[in-house]
């Protein structure tokens, strides 16, 4: 399998320095991205991301896992991190690391399970680690936003309908005189 880098802006456009277009260097046919360097790839629907940290490896946050649970941030091979298709160098006109703390960073996550798709997911991680902001353009585009506010809603839908069964029980548990009763138990006040 080939992997073919070419390189991208950090802005999310396409304006990536010329030249910077990278067919393989090594032997066995892969490329070799430098050292801490911010990857980038298309899957269905948005840009996948992660850091290179050196023999074949990348980090990455794995998102949703099949499962459904909520994913982790994992080392996995090149190829595996491609999935078959191209990868992008994301080029950052200011890292705030050296190649080594960046790699540092991203290794210091390894495990976490915090992923969020709007405020904590693959993008926002590798920016962290080389620029130490956490930041993604994907997740702020106005689609995104639409998402995020459809979320909001189903969520919000979600607690409210939880509130009214409480209620519900609340209600059903006896008569308003044995509710009063309790309440005054709970808040320390006798009747």
């Amino acid at each position: 399998m080939r992997i073919r880098l070419a390189a991208v802006a950090s802005d999310g456009g396409r304006g990536g320095r010329p030249g910077l277009q990278r067919e393989c260097d090594r032997a066995d046919g892969h490329p070799e991205p430098a050292l801490g360097a911010h990857l980038e790839t298309l899957r269905v629907g948005y840009r996948h991301h992660g850091v290179y940290v050196g023999g074949g490896v990348v980090v990455h946050y794995s998102g949703f896992l099949r499962s459904g649970r909520t994913g982790i941030v994992e080392e996995t091979t090149l190829a595996g991190f491609a999935v078959g298709r191209p990868i992008r160098v994301v080029e950052h006109q200011e890292p705030g690391y050296s190649a080594q703390e960046v790699i540092d960073r991203a290794r210091s996550r390894v495990g976490e399970r915090q992923y969020r798709v709007f405020d904590n997911n693959c993008e926002h991680f590798c920016n962290w680690c080389i620029t130490g902001f956490s930041h993604s353009l994907q997740a702020q585009r106005p689609a995104a936003r639409l998402i995020q506010a459809l979320c909001n809603l189903l969520d919000l839908r979600a607690r409210v309908g939880a509130m009214l069964a409480r209620l519900a029980a609340t209600l059903n548990a006896g008569p308003p005189t044995a509710l009063l009763a309790g309440s005054a138990e709970r808040f320390g006040r006798a009747r």
